[in-house]
């Protein structure tokens, strides 16, 4: 139950950061801003399921996985395609960059030209699956749950992290500067195994002894949130037999699709809703509203329906 309510509540983070600042809400700019850390959430949590192999093969795992996010990944670049190209008739600068976002690239080769809006949410599964890959293509080195292993290769991360800030403009939207949280969410899943739950808070006591930044900051939430990972992930388990069980259970398979739709919503539908809306907080509510409703028709509609599909052939 930890791992499904700590992917809702880091969805809804994200999301709300977003509808604040598109709704530029005032007053309220700490209490929001505390959501981006949702997205580190996401890296450690990718990284601590990664590390439940099942019994599975290299070539299983790492189709599994990505058509565990290929699928809603997709229909959102095709969504983007037909409102820019079909309905607005906008014609990019660059059409060869289309390649980046087809073959999941575009986190690990950044550009300067973000391509189109409502596409910024696909960075994160370009993200994701790029540490899938690099598992599977590590995968005995991985599976043998080496301490040192892992902690060299946050350690390495990390370094690198702070080198491409440094000297890449683009660096948040460089995937290469995120590997250090996923590394975090397989040392609690490592350490969870062995019963002692010891280098996360030793990560953690570092990161305040280091002088206070951005990246220090969230390298100490997200070993927190690991440590609470690791400590809780197995002592609650979600009944999916009862009605709250399958309540959380659906809610949580719905926040891939919030997180690909809500900037579509955000980004194209701000100006006509608030034209319709008594006041801002209406507003707000209608977007969450459409946000959630648009989520929960393409899960049903296509997200589950190509995922069982394309699942059938890979067995």
């Amino acid at each position: 139950m930890f791992i499904q309510l700590s992917r809702i509540i880091a969805c809804l983070g994200v999301c709300g950061v977003h509808i604040g600042y598109g709704y530029e809400v005032k007053g309220m700019g700490g209490v929001l801003s505390v959501g981006r850390y949702g997205l580190f959430v996401f890296f450690v949590l990718s990284g601590f399921l990664a590390c439940m192999w099942n019994g599975e093969d290299r070539r299983t795992y790492i189709k599994k996985k990505i058509i565990r996010l290929a699928p809603i990944y997709y229909v959102s670049l095709v969504f983007c395609y037909v409102i820019h190209r079909l309905i607005l008739c906008e014609v990019h600068g660059n059409e060869a960059n289309w390649l980046r976002y087809i073959l999941g690239l575009n986190a690990w080769l950044p550009s300067e030209d973000i391509f189109w809006k409502g596409m910024h949410a696909n960075w994160y599964v370009s993200v994701v699956w790029g540490f899938y890959i690099i598992v599977a293509f590590l995968w005995k080195r991985v599976k043998r749950t080496n301490d040192a292993f892992l902690y060299i290769a946050f350690l390495i991360c990390s370094v690198c992290s702070i080198v491409i800030k440094q000297r890449d403009a683009m660096w948040s939207v460089n995937g290469w500067c995120y590997l250090q949280f996923f590394i975090l969410g397989m040392i609690a899943h490592q350490e969870q195994e062995k019963k002692k739950l010891i280098v996360l808070p030793i990560i953690a006591i570092l990161c305040v002894a280091i002088k206070p930044s951005y990246h220090t900051m969230t390298i100490f939430l997200s070993a927190i949130y690991s440590l609470a990972l690791g400590w809780l992930s197995g002592k609650f388990q979600l009944d999916t037999t009862n009605r709250t069980g399958k309540i959380l259970s659906h809610i949580d398979g719905l926040t891939y699709a919030v997180f690909l739709v809500h900037p579509f919503i955000i980004d194209f539908a701000i100006d006509g809703i608030l034209a319709v809306c008594v006041n801002k907080t209406v507003a707000i509510v209608v977007t969450c509203t459409i946000i959630i409703g648009l989520a929960e028709i393409v899960h049903c509609c296509l997200e589950k329906p190509i995922q069982k599909y394309l699942m059938d052939k890979v067995r």
